[in-house]
């Protein structure tokens, strides 16, 4: 099965949580539709777009699906 990278995003801390601390998150949707289409998906952190782990990432990874969301700038499309 083709090993799929799905990047997730960085959601803020929830007010009044304990420890208050951001979560990295993913819609169950993009790791269904991987899974259905027969691939194997491994849920990434969002990286920097300079880190030297995408290098290693992209060795090992047969795909990659960037999910959006608000904090991905639309010119970098």
């Amino acid at each position: 099965r083709p090993l799929i990278g799905l990047v997730g995003y960085e959601l803020p801390p929830v007010p009044g949580g304990r420890p208050s601390v951001p979560v990295f998150a993913l819609g169950t949707k993009y790791v269904d539709a991987v899974r259905h289409a027969g691939g194997l998906p491994w849920i990434v952190p969002p990286l920097p777009p300079e880190a030297a782990e995408w290098d290693d990432l992209f060795d090992r990874l047969d795909g990659l699906v960037l999910s959006g969301g608000p904090d991905v700038c639309p010119e970098r499309y």
